[in-house]
């Protein structure tokens, strides 16, 4: 803005220099020269400034790509944001639907994924049981099928299921 300021104010003091220079040039050849060469410079000095320009919109298609760059970063850390937060609340429905069920676990795992046109899709659900659980065991929990029954019922998602330690016994 002072840039602008100071501008406006040289060339306002060459508009007067210029017209007072005029005013004292004589009515001869000499006279015509020396107006033209007043013209000139006053035209020199508006366009000044837009010498200055030239060299910023050089710069301009650099600050573009900055600004998408940053758009993108910025569309990242939403996306994974929007992930993280869809994938924990999945995770809690998951996990209350289990205990509700009966069913011992040990952790639940959501893999999620954002569309760049802001749609989600759950990939696959993983749930880890506690050794020689979901193996029809006789106090009659699920065996695995209806373990994934149950989670597929209630997402309509894919489900894996893996035991700690292989299924074996402790």
């Amino acid at each position: 803005m002072d840039e602008l300021k100071n501008w406006a104010f040289s060339l306002c003091c060459a508009a007067a220099a210029g017209s007072l220079l005029s005013l004292l040039a004589p009515e001869s050849s000499l006279g015509k020269v020396c107006r033209f060469a007043i013209r000139v410079f006053f035209l020199c000095c508006m366009i000044l400034p837009l010498r200055q320009l030239g060299s910023f919109l050089h710069v301009l298609p650099e600050l573009q790509a900055d600004a998408a760059f940053s758009a993108q970063g910025v569309v990242d850390v939403v996306t994974s944001q929007v992930e993280n937060s869809v994938a924990a609340s999945i995770e809690q429905e998951v996990a209350r639907c289990l205990e509700e069920e009966g069913i011992n676990f040990k952790k639940v795992n959501v893999d999620v994924h954002v569309d760049k046109d802001g749609g989600i899709s759950i990939n696959c659900i993983r749930v880890l049981l506690p050794p020689g659980s979901g193996e029809g065991s006789p106090d009659g929990l699920p065996d695995n099928s209806e373990i994934i029954g149950i989670i597929k019922a209630k997402t309509g998602a894919n489900v894996e299921l893996a035991a700690e330690n292989g299924g074996g016994t402790p």
